[in-house]
């Protein structure tokens, strides 16, 4: 599946987030929320493309668990629900 978010690394800049080497900005935190909470906002939506990937890739090997059990870890399966739908709530 093609990836539908803006390419390139992100980084936050203050309350913004831009991407490189486009300089497109991703984001603005809302007027009004305090500035320290805004850019602990624009720093997480900045590393979101780099927790996406590293979530696929866990996904995979959690993957690997559960099919070499057969199933019946259930932890495994109840973090391949959790990875599951946090990968659809990123891609849909």
């Amino acid at each position: 599946m093609e990836s539908k978010h803006t390419k390139g690394e992100w980084f936050a800049s203050g309350t913004e987030v831009i991407s490189i080497p486009s300089q497109v900005k991703i984001s603005n935190q809302i007027s009004g929320e305090n500035y320290e909470k805004a850019k602990a906002n624009a720093k997480l939506i900045a590393a979101a493309p780099d927790l996406l990937e590293a979530l696929k890739i866990f996904r995979k090997q959690v993957g690997i668990t559960w099919d070499s059990v057969d199933g019946k870890d259930f932890e495994a399966g109840a973090m391949l629900d959790i990875i599951d739908n946090a990968i659809k709530k990123a891609t849909s």
